[in-house]
């Protein structure tokens, strides 16, 4: 059985640009085994740690603040920064190196 504490990448069959800071996005990380993003799903840009979701076709789009009203600050801790919705990594206790893109 596999550890559900190790965080799993995979590469995503569609390649899409963040919708703020215009990085390629072409993969994605969860939790979960065999979990794969789908319409309406949240993810971060790792580059510039805005939230976004999946659209159709899983182009990203910007969240709105209706579809968060259902996601507690402890699943997806966040702030507003310029009018938009980024992940607090510091929260999440999450510690990016740049080295590492």
């Amino acid at each position: 059985m596999k550890d559900k504490s190790i965080l799993r990448s995979e590469v995503l069959h569609v390649e899409s640009n963040c919708p703020h800071c215009d990085s390629k996005i072409n993969a994605y990380a969860c939790m979960e085994e065999d979990a794969h993003p789908k319409e309406g799903d949240f993810n971060i840009c790792v580059y510039c740690t805005t939230v976004f979701k999946y659209g159709p076709d899983l182009s990203l789009v910007f969240v709105t603040d209706e579809d968060l009203e259902d996601v507690s600050e402890d699943e997806l801790p966040r702030r507003k920064e310029n009018g938009r919705v980024v992940a607090d990594f510091e929260k999440m206790g999450v510690i990016l190196h740049e080295e590492s893109f």
